[in-house]
């Protein structure tokens, strides 16, 4: 039994070729995939690496990295993204109780220091004291007052010849009202009391009645316009009445011209008769080349 026990001992595999089995053992090996083309395994391991994708248009990884950046939104007509930025005006905010403009303004000039809440204190008190004391509704009493303020008509420093002239302005009825805002508050701080709002509330009401130093400041201007009327577009009155230095200095260069009209064509009247200098110059060098005639063609 040892015998048979022995005789049936497993064995490898030989080759079926060469009969080798070390050869046999070594066939199976597992070795990487070559590449169908080339048959380079190393070719066919890095074609399958993960690259960016390409742009449709000029097969350029880098330009299609960067196609979906967040840009700017673009104007519809000019196609401008700075115009589409530049659209939306800036407009005066209204004040939350009468909802006004016109009230927005006064309490901005009002303002100082930042302290925006205590300006709407004083206007709106001033409001109050008006409604008691009139029994109207203030904010019609604030319209004819900035109304009967307005000035149409300011002056601007004009620098002429080394003199200084106050030239009268006309101006549009919201440049007006600003002026009219300004010079409002002005003439209620210079007033006696220590109450903005009491202040303010007694200049509005003799601004109404056409009275006080902001109905005063408009008169002084208007008065001052009047009497520099004379300053007033210059340049463009002396033009078609041809005065003024332009039309002075034309009319001078026209009288010289006229005065030397004589000597405007002579050459010219010199050259057709055969006289002047240039004639003269040019007989003269004739006059040589006929004498050196000889030696023209010496070379």
């Amino acid at each position: 039994m040892s015998r048979q026990s022995t005789a049936k001992k497993r064995t490898t595999k030989l080759d079926p070729i060469n009969h080798n089995r070390f050869i046999n053992t070594t066939a199976k090996k597992r070795t990487a995939k070559l590449d169908p083309i080339n048959h380079n395994r190393f070719i066919n391991t890095t074609a399958k690496k993960r690259t960016a994708k390409l742009d449709p248009i000029n097969h350029n990884r880098f330009i299609n990295t960067f196609v979906k950046k967040r840009t700017a939104k673009l104007d519809l007509i000019n196609h401008n993204r700075f115009i589409k930025t530049t659209v939306k005006k800036r407009t005066a905010k209204l004040d939350p109780i009468y909802h006004k403009r016109l009230v927005n303004m006064l309490v901005n000039r009002i303002l100082k220091h930042g302290k925006k809440s205590l300006a709407y204190r004083i206007f709106y008190q001033a409001m109050k004291k008006i409604q008691q004391k009139m029994k109207k509704n203030p904010i019609v009493v604030l319209r004819r007052a900035i109304r009967n303020i307005a000035p149409k008509v300011v002056l601007k420093a004009r620098r002429k010849s080394g003199s200084t002239y106050q030239v009268p302005i006309k101006i549009k009825s919201a440049k007006g009202k600003i002026f009219a805002i300004r010079w409002l508050l002005g003439a209620s701080r210079k007033r006696p009391g220590r109450n903005m709002d009491s202040k303010l509330s007694y200049e509005l009401i003799d601004a109404t009645k056409n009275r006080g130093n902001a109905i005063r400041k408009k008169e002084e201007t208007h008065k001052m316009a009047e009497a520099n009327k004379a300053f007033a577009h210059n340049r463009l009155k002396d033009i078609p009445k041809k005065r003024g230095n332009p039309i002075r200095k034309k009319e001078e260069t026209h009288r010289m011209a006229e005065a030397n009209k004589a000597f405007a064509h002579n050459r010219l009247i010199d050259a057709a008769k055969k006289r002047g200098n240039p004639i003269r110059k040019k007989e003269e060098t004739h006059r040589m080349a006929e004498a050196n005639k000889a030696f023209s063609y010496n070379r």
